[in-house]
């Protein structure tokens, strides 16, 4: 049986969510995958699939580029974004597999992720075609998918949003670039 090492470095890992904004915590975690995997794609998604109310997918975006920036082997896909409506994991999985037909693909998500999965477009059949990479603070017992342990931030984007709208600074919780981004361009407020 190979190692998550051996496994990992083959594999692009695809880390999305909604970023609103991209903060600390979701720095960690792509810090993390990228010493683990070959690749990592930090994909904000377009729409949100259960709905949540999102600062515009450019801005989005722009975050997690800011975010990011020297980070090795990483980079923020517009794939969901020029995919355009709702983003729904089980269609950007078989949009993904029909433009790269020869690349393996890991998708990550959080433990919190797990409490809602059964609620996702297609979960079983997701659970069974696709490599999923849950990311914890401690190793987890899992019923599905790798857990990969990284050591990241206790940070929520609804709490982060909630102090912007206050007048609280965000510096110490976001990257500079993404807190100065967030303020020049008036988000949250």
């Amino acid at each position: 049986m190979r190692s998550f090492s051996e496994y990992a470095r083959k594999r692009i890992a695809v880390f999305g969510g909604s970023f609103n904004p991209f903060h600390d915590g979701h720095l960690a975690v792509v810090k993390c995958l990228a010493r683990n995997f070959r690749q990592v794609w930090v994909m904000p998604c377009n729409n949100h699939a259960f709905g949540k109310e999102l600062a515009p997918i450019q801005d989005r975006y722009r975050m997690c580029v800011l975010g990011t920036m020297g980070v090795l082997m990483t980079s923020v896909s517009r794939f969901e974004m020029e995919s355009g409506g709702i983003s729904y994991t089980a269609n950007t999985v078989k949009r993904l597999r029909r433009k790269y037909p020869t690349t393996n693909f890991s998708f990550v998500i959080s433990e919190n992720s797990l409490k809602d999965f059964d609620k996702w477009r297609e979960a079983e059949a997701l659970k069974a075609e696709v490599d999923f990479i849950v990311v914890s603070r401690k190793p987890k017992k899992l019923e599905f998918g790798y857990n990969l342990v990284c050591d990241s931030p206790k940070l929520s984007s609804t709490q982060l949003r909630k102090k912007v709208s206050s007048g609280k600074d965000l510096h110490t919780f976001v990257p500079k670039s993404v807190a100065e981004y967030v303020q020049e361009h008036k988000l949250y407020h």
